[in-house]
């Protein structure tokens, strides 16, 4: 195992309370809280982006705009974010806020869909980001307005579309979120922003981190001086599938941040495309209403 890999959700020691469950079995936890900053730096080599661009983009809270994780808009019910953000040491926590159609942390009262989140469901035998299987789907306590430009779900890649080449080595995806814009994790951006990284091979991704392995259902991406990184986790990676943009990646761990010799790692959507569909469209096909 890498010694110091870091998962791309991001705190400091501060914490807050919040609820893990609901009803007579409910529990108290504290989570340990971000504190974002406002900056003029960009994410490790990004840019500025608008959410009218990414509008999949949600923002996973403690409190309002106290951002933690990201995740993406499946449908007006659903949320896909990665398990280690849900799942502290084996207790299911629920995010107290999903934030949708916001560009900044700071302007989400005045623009925003703001929900609270009603279940929780995560994959099965998750034990650690670098073990895979870091994926977790939050159900909303109301559904998502997907009229607008600013909220809208995102397509997911398929098996078949793997099978394509989707995700072939050196294919171009993108990846949004409001996580640290450098690798030493202490400046954050209250604007989202957005970078450009290269897919990688999964063998590539093992020679990089020998001392892991490196499962099917994973993904690796990585470019000179652009990653994600702590507080991205969560968020989407994103490919363009005949003009459209579709999900092949969940931001998930890396060691350090755009260190030149280690890839960021994902979840891989297709994956867990059967699951998926199992909870939220009780096995139907996956849709989602095309930006």
């Amino acid at each position: 195992m890498v010694s110091a890999f870091i998962m791309r959700r991001w705190a400091i020691a501060s914490t807050i309370s919040l609820l893990a469950g609901c009803g007579p079995e409910a529990v108290e936890q504290t989570r340990e809280q971000e504190t974002v900053l406002a900056s003029d730096q960009e994410i490790v080599g990004g840019t500025d982006a608008t959410i009218a661009a990414s509008p999949w983009q949600v923002s996973l809270q403690d409190s309002p705009g106290s951002h933690f994780c990201g995740g993406s808009v499946l449908n007006e019910n659903w949320i896909l974010t990665a398990q280690h953000c849900v799942n502290e040491n084996g207790t299911i926590i629920k995010p107290e806020w999903v934030a949708a159609g916001i560009t900044t942390l700071n302007g989400m009262s005045s623009s925003g869909q703001i929900r609270s989140v009603a279940e929780v469901i995560v994959y099965p035998g998750y034990v650690d980001v670098n073990q895979g299987k870091d994926v977790a789907l939050l159900r909303l306590s109301a559904p998502l307005d997907l009229s607008g430009a600013n909220v809208k779900a995102i397509p997911l890649a398929t098996a078949a579309d793997e099978a394509a080449g989707i995700t072939n080595a050196g294919v171009v995806a993108r990846v949004t979120g409001w996580g640290a814009l450098t690798g030493s994790g202490n400046a954050f951006p209250d604007t989202l922003q957005t970078v450009d990284v290269s897919l990688l091979s999964n063998s590539s991704a093992q020679s990089a981190y020998a001392g892991d392995t490196i499962g099917s259902d994973q993904l690796a991406a990585a470019s000179p001086g652009k990653d994600s990184c702590q507080g991205d986790s969560g968020g989407p990676l994103t490919v363009l599938k005949n003009g459209t943009r579709v999900l092949v990646g969940v931001v998930s761990w890396g060691e350090g941040c755009a260190d030149s010799h280690y890839p960021g790692m994902y979840a891989r959507v297709a994956s867990f495309e059967s699951w998926i569909a199992s909870k939220i469209n009780d096995g139907g096909p996956l849709t989602a209403t095309l930006p």
